[in-house]
C-alpha cells in the first residue's frame, strides 16, 4: 500500500504521480471511440479534464507524497457510490464522471475491507483532495496560471470541494 500521508518531503528520484499521464491517455483512447454516446462523452470529457490538469500539476509537485493509482481508483469508486445515493441530476452527472475515472484506473490488488474503509484511509484520501483543491486555488492567486485558465482552475476546485464534502459526509 502506498504511504498516503501527505506531509513531509518525498525525496525519491522518481517522477511523482507518474501514473497520471497514462491514465489521461487511457481516457483519451476511450473518448476517441466513435461508438460512445454523447452523454457518456460529456462525462469522459470532464474526467479527462480533471485527470489532465492533475497530470500536468501533480507530476511537477515537489514535497507532496503521492497516492498510487489503486488509491485513486478507490477514491473515484467511493465518490461515484456516494453521489449515486443522492437523488438529483447534478449528483448523477458527478457520479458518472467519477465512474469513468474509476473504470479507466487500474485498481491493483483489492485492499482488505477493514483497511479500505478505515478512518485513517478515508482521512488520507480526504486530505489528498483538500491539498489538490488548495493547489488549484493557490496557483491562480499567485499569478502562476495564464488568465484564460483561471476560470477552469476555479471550476475544478469548486467541483473537488463538493467531492470533498461528499467524501466527508460518508
Amino acid at each position: 500500500m502506498s504511504n498516503l500521508i501527505l506531509t513531509g518531503i518525498d525525496d525519491s528520484p522518481s517522477t511523482p504521480f507518474a501514473w497520471l499521464p497514462p491514465l489521461r491517455d487511457r481516457l483519451t483512447t476511450i473518448a476517441n471511440d466513435d461508438s460512445i454516446p454523447a452523454k457518456r462523452l460529456r462525462n469522459l470529457s470532464q474526467a479527462h479534464q480533471l485527470v489532465g490538469i492533475a497530470a500536468d500539476l501533480l507530476t511537477q509537485t515537489k514535497g507532496l507524497r503521492e497516492i498510487d493509482e489503486a488509491d485513486f481508483h478507490e477514491l473515484a469508486t467511493a465518490l461515484s457510490t456516494a453521489y449515486r445515493r443522492k437523488d438529483n441530476e447534478a449528483a448523477t452527472m458527478r457520479a458518472e464522471m467519477w465512474a469513468e475515472v474509476a473504470t479507466a484506473t487500474r485498481g491493483g490488488e483489492p485492499r482488505h475491507a477493514a483497511l479500505r474503509f478505515s478512518g485513517t484511509h478515508i482521512r488520507a484520501l480526504t486530505h489528498f483532495l483538500a491539498v489538490v483543491v488548495n493547489i488549484l486555488l493557490t496557483l491562480p492567486q499567485a499569478g502562476r496560471v495564464p488568465r484564460e485558465l483561471v476560470p477552469l482552475f476555479v471550476m475544478l476546485a469548486t467541483g473537488l470541494s463538493g467531492d470533498l464534502a461528499m467524501l466527508t459526509e460518508e
